[in-house]
């Protein structure tokens, strides 16, 4: 399948993270140095940087998408690129993945009050997408390097957390879309690389149909593979609905 996301990794001697991003965002290049630690200066260039990048960003995207949370989106920034560190540098043993990688970002107090079901709000969806987006050309080109190696389960274990990021990504379980559907923009957005992809793994919620369906109209053989996989499923939910209560009638009637 071909990514909208493609990338090109190329080694670099040194760069700060901020310059490596910079790249990425610019060009789809990622010039990756070996890792590093990363201090308040860093740190405070990675704000500059990303809350820079996301305010022009934001103008080529959908009306209503939440507010942009910069230490979402430095998370994001950090992993990413520690992680394609080893992915390129097949000299990192995986014992220090855990040293180098955060697996999960932290809720934020908000964020813990909710409803576990919907871990993160859609703003942290939205900000950690600035550069988890790029997620899918990682996930390929670490797979091409090793796919049985323990960075490419990180890799999917994020792509399950992330699901705006992760289209066209064939994952182990279904994922939590609350948050994006709950938003206008971000569901937008998720539809709109759900069909640049067709990727029809993502239409088992009834609320993604839904939300896709609008997108041809009253001429469904615009929607291609993906139309045709909704009447698929729609059918086969009708027929399943059908029995059921087929059943039911059969036991009342005893």
């Amino acid at each position: 399948m071909i990514r909208v996301w493609q990338l090109a990794f190329v080694r670099a001697i040194w760069m700060a993270y901020a310059q490596v991003l910079v790249g990425l965002f610019e060009t789809g290049q990622l010039n990756v140095p070996r890792p590093s630690p990363v201090d308040d200066t860093e740190l405070r260039e990675l704000t500059t940087v990303l809350t820079g990048f996301e305010r022009e960003y934001r103008k080529t995207l959908p009306d209503g998408l939440p507010e942009f949370s910069p230490s979402a989106a430095i998370w994001a920034g950090v992993n990413f690129v520690r992680a394609s560190q080893c992915a390129v540098f097949r000299d990192i043993a995986a014992e220090e993945f855990p040293r180098l990688l955060v697996p999960k970002l932290e809720p934020s107090a908000t964020e813990k009050g909710k409803n576990e079901t919907q871990q993160y709000s859609a703003s942290t969806h939205f900000s950690v997408d600035v550069v988890f987006r790029f997620l899918p050309g990682l996930v390929d080109f670490a797979k091409a390097r090793a796919e049985a190696d323990p960075l490419v389960t990180q890799l999917i274990a994020w792509c399950q957390d992330w699901p705006l990021s992760s289209v066209g990504i064939t994952l182990p379980a279904v994922v939590n879309v609350d948050a994006i559907i709950d938003n206008a923009g971000l569901r937008r957005m998720y539809v709109d690389r759900i069909l640049a992809v067709a990727d029809k793994s993502r239409l088992d919620d009834p609320r993604v149909r839904q939300a896709v369906k609008p997108s041809w109209g009253l001429f469904p053989q615009l929607g291609g593979r993906i139309s045709e996989a909704i009447a698929e499923l729609e059918a086969t939910a009708a027929n399943s609905t059908a029995t059921d209560s087929t059943a039911a009638d059969t036991r009342s009637a005893m």
